[in-house]
């Protein structure tokens, strides 16, 4: 799977999402029908602090591959 095959979403313990997906050399980040342009480093400087230990748990990182529909199973 490509980075441009997927959608990622971040989901905050509240339920609240955040959605990127790439679109030509950059990604887009979704938040309340707001978009907003960022590079592939600062897409992972949103990810990489949700991966410590102690937001193990609390946040959620889903990883959509484009073929598949779970519109209401996250």
């Amino acid at each position: 799977m490509k980075n441009s095959e997927c959608e990622i979403h971040i989901i905050s313990p509240k339920g609240w999402i955040q959605k990127y997906k790439k679109h030509s050399d950059k990604w887009i980040q979704t938040t309340n029908n707001k978009n907003r342009h960022m590079t592939s480093e600062q897409l992972l400087s949103h990810i990489l602090p949700l991966l410590r230990i102690d937001y193990i748990g609390k946040w959620k990182i889903v990883v959509i591959p484009d073929n598949i529909n779970i519109e209401n199973e996250i």
